[in-house]
């Protein structure tokens, strides 16, 4: 017979084990299923969940699909997503925040900026969660199985999580305030000179995340959207006629003489580039837009094929998930492009476009891609329709050394458009 005594501290020792994972759980937001059990990497709508499960499981049989596939067990699957979402949340109680009483005077008070939770004062873009749901949904973790979105519900234990150091600034924030601050120089202090002025002679990492010259900054990024053009692909360029123009020819449809190269949102007057999109109507309305006022009389379009291949920037395609590595810049690129992209102020466009051509300027001349030569051009998004747009680095005289135009390639259009 076991003594009682004896029977009594085992009992405690279980106990004690038990409120010990339960308190470790909590202090790290979640706990492992207790069913062993297996996930494929098909059922979430982010792929950077699924190609995790791909490239951490083996071949096996996924528990809620029944397939037979790469699967990843399902604890390891929470401990990844459990982890790196606690790198990012964590317990309002241990953010180090200010007390709402040292701010607010009565509860009816408001402040800019701030808002009150709980004991807390806290920025008022903040979001506190308490569901596990609410998180889930926030962080795209829901899959496409009821079961699956179950298993991790159970897991994460969420009470009153909020975003670590609420009140700091995240990277892809300092760098987008960088290139805010980068425009508002070169469009009203300092164009021609902005590199002696302080944000670019300081040659030491600066602010809350040790950020060089937002230009550095975003060189140092563009490995992240590289893109190689094969030869093959075609392009599609627009030019307004008069009537009776003559336009049967490669030269007669590529980029304009330098003389007559006009401000645009890569290039200033004077610098010819090739402009161009991968779809027939963007082009067209591309020149619409700058002749709104004067309507050509017809525009011949010309199809155009690259002949060589080509590495260019490809700021269209760059996509966000909380899931991928480098998110941060991945997000400020993101922003960064809308900011570029954007519709010009139609009163004085091409002081709009000088912070956009001067990030031009320095990818084509002093970035190199990963085979160590140059850009030959930056993908970007049509102001006008959304599409991709392309500029080429190359003027009326070289860019034949890249492009041709495809048998047949030029259409004469005429009114309505």
């Amino acid at each position: 017979m076991i003594a009682p005594l004896f029977l009594a501290r085992c009992i405690m020792s279980r106990i004690k084990r038990y409120m010990e994972q339960l308190e470790e759980e909590q202090q790290r937001g979640y706990s492992l299923p207790s069913e062993e059990k297996y996930i494929c990497g098909h059922h979430f709508h982010d792929k950077y969940l699924n190609e995790y499960i791909k490239s951490q499981g083996q071949d096996g049989v996924c528990s809620y699909c029944q397939k037979h596939d790469v699967v990843l067990e399902m604890s390891d699957f929470i401990s990844y997503i459990g982890d790196e979402l606690s790198t990012y949340l964590g317990n309002i109680d241990n953010e180090n925040l200010y007390l709402a009483s040292s701010f607010y005077d009565d509860e009816d008070e408001e402040i800019p900026g701030i808002k009150p939770y709980g004991l807390y004062a806290i920025p008022d873009d903040t979001t506190v969660y308490n569901e596990a749901r609410e998180v889930m949904e926030d962080f795209n973790l829901i899959s496409d199985s009821e079961d699956i979105n179950n298993d991790i519900e159970k897991c994460l234990h969420v009470n009153n999580w909020i975003k670590r150091d609420p009140f700091g600034i995240e990277l892809h924030e300092e760098l987008s305030l960088e290139w805010k601050e980068f425009c508002r120089l070169v469009h009203n202090k300092q164009r021609f000179t902005f590199f002696k002025s302080p944000m670019f002679e300081d040659l030491f990492p600066k602010g809350e995340n040790g950020l060089m010259d937002i230009l550095t900054e975003l060189g140092s990024m563009m490995p992240l959207v590289e893109r190689d053009l094969p030869v093959g692909i075609t392009i599609y360029r627009c030019r307004p006629a008069n009537a009776d123009d003559i336009v049967t020819s490669f030269k007669d449809i590529t980029s304009a003489p330098p003389h007559l190269a006009k401000a645009n949102r890569m290039s200033p007057t004077g610098i010819s580039m090739f402009y161009g999109s991968f779809d027939k109507a963007t082009p067209i309305k591309e020149i619409l837009s700058y002749s709104s006022e004067n309507p050509p009389q017809c525009i011949h379009e010309g199809t155009i094929q690259i002949i060589k291949p080509l590495h260019v920037i490809d700021l269209y395609s760059i996509d966000y998930s909380f899931w991928m590595p480098l998110r941060q810049e991945h997000l400020f690129l993101s922003k960064f492009h809308n900011e570029i992209s954007k519709p010009a102020n139609s009163k004085n466009p091409e002081v709009d476009y000088i912070p956009s051509q001067i990030f031009t300027e320095y990818i084509r001349y002093l970035c190199k891609n990963r085979n160590g030569g140059n850009y030959d051009g930056i993908i970007f998004k049509s102001a006008q329709t959304g599409q991709e747009n392309i500029v080429l680095f190359y003027d009326n005289k070289n860019s034949s050394s890249i492009l041709s135009l495809a048998p047949n390639g030029i259409d004469k259009l005429s009114p309505p458009y």
